[in-house]
């Protein structure tokens, strides 16, 4: 599952000189520069895998004076270290919950491909043909007891959420061709 953040690879029209241009901020990228890792861990004998903090020490947000601590002076995380834990936690099992939710998509047979073409006010053409979205019409004809366990499950909410979200698709259109300008 992904948010659009552009019409092309690496494009990202929310961000510009100004700042961050909507009303929320991902965690994929309030967590930057920090990224969560795996370190082997054996407890009687039981080998487990622990989730860590890693930090990109080559991104530009890394200063050694000035931004916020990620350690207190007395030793231990500062508030912002264990914020960007959560974060990266939630990063975490949202891939987890992600792949059970896609999982049970596919057993319905609800995703399907979609392209995507636009022209944009310069003439220009970009095609997406790499999306899957909600087959609508196969939704509105589950059974009733297949669409119990999906709002059990939270999954309903979920579907309905990414079929309002394509509407979308037209303000990521107008905020290219407003940057066009």
């Amino acid at each position: 599952a992904i948010a659009l953040f552009g019409l092309a690879g690496e494009e990202n029209l929310f961000l510009t000189d100004a700042g961050w241009q909507a009303n929320y901020l991902p965690l994929s990228i309030q967590r930057r520069p920090f990224l969560i890792g795996f370190q082997e861990n054996t407890e009687d004998g039981v080998v487990s895998e622990e989730p860590v903090i890693h930090i990109d020490m080559d991104s530009p947000r890394i200063s050694y004076n000035q931004g916020e601590a990620v350690f207190l002076p007395q030793g231990g995380q500062s508030p912002y270290l264990q914020h960007v834990g959560s974060t990266l936690m939630a990063i975490h099992q949202g891939h987890q919950q992600t792949q059970s939710f896609i999982d049970t998509l596919q057993q319905h047979e609800l995703i399907e491909s979609v392209e995507i073409k636009v022209t944009l006010d310069d003439d220009s053409n970009h095609s997406m043909d790499f999306l899957y979205t909600i087959n609508e019409e196969k939704v509105s004809q589950l059974p009733d007891q297949v669409v119990a366990d999906l709002h059990r499950l939270g999954y309903l909410k979920a579907i309905h959420m990414i079929l309002a979200s394509m509407p979308n698709m037209s303000d990521l259109i107008t905020m290219k061709n407003r940057q066009l300008k």
